[in-house]
């Protein structure tokens, strides 16, 4: 049971007659509820101002190569994961792996052989065609396990594919994977939203470079 459960548990079952007793619990919590909050909105910031910065990059950069490659790189370091690639899809429907950065503390290699495989076609055309990311894990349902298959995801390892696009066409995929053991799935909704505000950057800059 969580510490807030408790506590809404004892106070519901135990009538506290002491007001100042009650006044020193809610004193003491106060602090902490504040420093997590301060705490939330100083990773929102940083967060915020560095996709600031890529913006401001990928508008200065007169290169693809360069685009993708700072993309791949403050991607990896605003949401803290192991890996991030890019495919761009090309005339004949076939998604090529143009760029990728991985983090420092670990050695890449093993997902690349996977990212072009024809199985991982089919499941990058599905994300384009729906418009919306997909997380891909061996702990979600059975058509998402399968999908964990086709990458060789092992144990709590998780990939999220977030389809990109311009005004009018398919451009590629942005795949970011979190690989590290003991680390919780950092694809929750607030991280999905920066990585499709990253996937957009990147389709327009592509866009003005074609």
């Amino acid at each position: 049971m969580s510490v807030a459960g408790y506590y809404h548990r004892s106070m519901r079952s135990n009538t506290i007659e002491d007001e100042g007793a009650m006044g020193t619990i809610t004193q003491g919590s106060a602090p902490a509820f504040d420093r997590a909050r301060s705490s939330g909105e100083s990773r929102e910031n940083s967060t915020f101002s560095g996709l600031v910065a890529l913006s401001h990059q990928l508008k200065t950069a007169d290169d693809l190569d360069c685009v993708l490659n700072i993309a791949m790189r403050v991607v990896v370091e605003q949401l803290n994961i192991s890996q991030a690639s890019v495919l761009l899809l090309q005339d004949d429907g076939f998604f090529v792996l143009r760029s990728e950065f991985t983090h420092p503390d670990l050695i890449n290699g093993w997902l690349t052989t996977r990212l072009e495989s024809v199985a991982a076609q089919l499941v990058y055309h599905r994300v384009i065609h729906r418009q919306e990311p997909l997380v891909i894990s061996r702990k979600s349902n059975n058509q998402r396990f399968a999908e964990s298959q086709v990458f060789g995801l092992t144990g709590s390892q998780t990939l999220c594919l977030v389809p990109m696009h311009d005004r009018h066409e398919a451009i590629g995929i942005l795949v970011l994977g979190e690989f590290r053991d003991g680390v919780r799935s950092p694809f929750h909704e607030w991280n999905i939203h920066l990585a499709s505000m990253v996937a957009q950057q990147t389709g327009n800059a592509i866009q003005r470079l074609q």
